[in-house]
């Protein structure tokens, strides 16, 4: 079964990668995700991620912080 990896660990008797897309047997596969490290791949290419670098404009005017008055002695 192929998985793709959501968080590093073991698997196989090998070390996998966040990311990595690996093909294990059904009941590795199975516990894998069932611990929510893995999760199951379609057999179809995915179409690439597009990933978007504009930074986007603050909701609301936001201010600094007022300062705190000072305690008298």
């Amino acid at each position: 079964m192929r998985v793709r990896i959501i968080r590093t660990t073991v698997a196989s008797d090998g070390f996998v990668r966040v990311g990595q897309v690996v093909d294990l047997p059904d009941s590795d596969a199975k516990m894998l995700i069932a611990i929510h490290k893995a999760v199951p791949v379609d057999d179809e290419p995915e179409a690439p991620t597009v990933i978007d670098t504009e930074v986007a404009e603050p909701l609301i005017d936001t201010e600094a912080p007022k300062k705190r008055a000072r305690r008298a002695k």
